[in-house]
């Protein structure tokens, strides 16, 4: 079991790695065909200032384009150990075969919760590092609020809130209860617990 989930593990970093080049990739080339634009339409000056903005953007796109297909990959393997972990579970109660038999599986699900447990820690710790995902934490923490609210515990702009939120709405995360006024915001899961 151990080496299955090893090799598991490998498998997970390779994927990842692939789906950070296959990103890169795609931004690569729309980052070049910026600059391939604007070379041939700068006749007389070259629109610096206009063309910073672009590539900013095109910057911050990318990050948030990575980070939600990492995201999203991990999510779907926390997913598969607490299903695995489940499973494993259900075995162990129905079964009517050697008790070392039953052991080892009881031992197998502790590995794998340990294993999940770990995983969903690194995930939180990680995306803690972004105020996209502290909204969620406090979220989780104290339960709804508006954008003005929220905006104050981070101790950012409205407006960033405002840009995150629709991501997190997109993604899922959260709800934006538009029927109350001023907006009311609702967790509805993390990517570090189901």
């Amino acid at each position: 079991m151990e080496e299955d989930l090893g090799k598991k593990s490998r498998r997970m970093i390779l994927r990842l790695l692939g789906i950070m080049y296959d990103i890169r990739s795609r931004w690569e080339k729309k980052l070049e065909n910026a600059i391939d634009r604007y070379i041939s339409q700068s006749g007389e000056g070259f629109p610096f200032s206009e063309f910073k903005d672009i590539v900013l953007g095109y910057f911050a796109d990318f990050h948030s384009e990575l980070s939600r297909s990492i995201v999203k990959y991990v999510q779907t393997l926390i997913e598969k150990y607490t299903s695995t972990i489940r499973d494993l579970e259900t075995r162990v109660a129905s079964s009517n075969i050697y008790n070392n038999v039953v052991e080892d599986l009881r031992r197998e699900v502790e590995t794998l919760r340990e294993k999940t447990t770990k995983l969903q820690n690194f995930m939180k710790k990680e995306l803690l590092r972004t105020v996209k995902y502290k909204i969620l934490a406090v979220l989780e923490e104290v339960g709804e609020l508006s954008v003005k609210e929220l905006a104050a515990r981070l101790n950012v702009s409205e407006g960033q809130v405002r840009k995150y939120l629709k991501e997190l709405e997109d993604e899922k995360f959260i709800e934006i209860k538009r029927n109350i006024r001023p907006y009311v915001i609702s967790l509805l899961k993390t990517p570090w617990n189901f």
